[in-house]
């Protein structure tokens, strides 16, 4: 039952992410999103496969789930990046 609360939150926050990524003012808010989501979409997907024995054991941490200093630094920053772009994307720029 964990797991699959678990997944349904990673599933809400990449779709967040899209939708974000989708609604940004400029090609470069999109981007920087875009590119995030696929870096933490890669890393989920990686990571569930070496859990259930499909891929080969890497040491690839699960975002905001594995304990590391550095990692999740980058995975706080990252969720800054893409809420910089929402937020960007409320404000009017003429």
């Amino acid at each position: 039952m964990g797991c699959i609360v678990l997944l349904a939150i990673y599933l809400v926050v990449l779709s967040r992410a899209v939708r974000i990524a989708l609604n940004a003012v400029d090609m470069f808010g999109t981007l920087i999103v875009t590119g995030i989501t696929a870096i933490f979409a890669f890393q989920i997907f990686v990571n569930i496969g070496m859990t259930i024995g499909v891929m080969p054991v890497t040491g690839l941490p699960l975002p905001m789930m594995s304990y590391g200093g550095t990692s999740m630094l980058m995975n706080m920053i990252s969720i800054g990046l893409i809420l910089s772009v929402n937020l960007r994307h409320k404000q009017i720029i003429f």
